[in-house]
């Protein structure tokens, strides 16, 4: 009797671990940044959710000065009206962004932007 309370009280330890864990997982954003010197950068459309409105850009960045042909575009979600904004192009910069999701899609919003 005495293990059926033991193994008992172990699994509700064990499951309430996984089930914490996998809240923790789900619920923390997802954050990032990415970095290089600005080979173009335009807008592509803008969103309109509640009372923010949204500039969607296309940010292309190259590692090296240098090797300009060669660089990754992306997406990127700015506030309108509000900071950080888009970049020139011909900078080295650091855009620092969070994921959010704006009328049921998932955007990266940039959120800070370092000049290098």
């Amino acid at each position: 009797m005495k293990n059926l309370v033991i193994n008992t009280i172990l699994l509700v330890a064990i499951v309430t671990a996984i089930a914490g864990t996998f809240y923790v997982l789900h619920t923390v954003e997802e954050k990032g940044y990415v970095e290089g010197w600005v080979v173009d950068a335009y807008q592509i459309k803008t969103i309109q959710s509640g009372n923010t409105t949204y500039l969607v850009w296309n940010i292309t960045l190259s590692k090296n000065y240098q090797d300009l042909e060669n660089g990754t575009s992306y997406i990127f979600v700015f506030r309108a009206n509000s900071y950080p904004a888009p970049p020139p192009e011909d900078v080295k910069i650091r855009i620092f962004w969070k994921h959010i999701k704006i009328n049921g899609e998932t955007y990266k919003l940039v959120y800070r932007v370092k000049s290098l």
